[in-house]
């Protein structure tokens, strides 16, 4: 089993389709009016990871790609969408820690 896949190469069943989960990360962050903007392809701006360390489970991870980014590290955020409980359950910065 790969740990990360593309929307193109999911093998395993989920709980949500691509869709569903894109929706959940584009109302979460506009609701919390996070930085940074969610690409309008979704083959660009997330991926399933099979195994996650957070969620110990299958997870969706949604990028917020920012702008104008000043600081050390990558050029985003990341919503991780757990896929059982449907739901963002943290949102990872720009060094892939969770926020607040």
């Amino acid at each position: 089993m790969e740990h990360f896949c593309t929307v193109d190469d999911i093998k395993v069943k989920t709980f949500l389709t691509p869709d569903e989960a894109y929706k959940i990360a584009l109302e979460y962050h506009e609701d919390n009016k996070l930085i940074g903007k969610i690409p309008e392809d979704m083959m660009i701006g997330m991926y399933l990871d099979e195994k996650n360390h957070i969620t110990n489970d299958i997870t969706w991870m949604v990028r917020s790609v920012l702008e104008k980014n000043t600081f050390e590290g990558m050029n985003e955020i990341t919503l991780v969408i757990s896929d059982d409980k449907k739901i963002v359950c943290c949102v990872l910065d720009h060094n892939g820690i969770p926020m607040g």
